[in-house]
């Protein structure tokens, strides 16, 4: 998704992850303690719908042995945010673009972090990743 502030701005958009409907994907997902939920989903729900690139959706996910339900946050193909761009065009995006919350390669790399503390290598995001770095060079 283009982002217009937080990790970019209007006159040089970054750009951020999301989820595309359907298909799957190797995530962590986060249990909320019952009296913090409702508080905690008004704070996720301000953070994440704020311009409404995202649809809300429930999902079937995997603990282990269980199988559970969860709230995930679906990109929108049909938001001006939507971002349609060769792997070429993110990789010059990301390697550019700053905004108030710092730069898309930081918002990548931590996200790349974040996913290894859980043994998780994305294949698409490690070769995102090599392709910024060949550009900041």
């Amino acid at each position: 998704l283009w982002s217009l502030a937080s990790r970019g701005s209007p006159q040089a958009p970054g750009l951020v992850l999301g989820l595309m409907p359907g298909g799957a994907c190797r995530g962590v997902a986060f249990r909320l303690p019952a009296p913090l939920a409702i508080d905690e989903l008004h704070l996720l729900w301000r953070r994440e719908m704020v311009v409404g690139s995202y649809r809300p959706v429930w999902v079937r996910v995997r603990a282990g042995e269980r199988a559970l339900t969860a709230l995930a946050f679906a990109v929108r193909r049909d938001h001006p945010q939507y971002a349609a761009l060769s792997m070429d065009e993110q990789a010059d995006t990301i390697a550019h673009a700053c905004g108030a919350f710092g730069s898309s390669c930081e918002y990548l790399t931590k996200t790349r972090s974040a996913l290894a503390e859980h043994g998780i290598v994305d294949a698409y995001l490690e070769r995102l990743a090599a392709d910024v770095a060949t550009r900041q060079r």
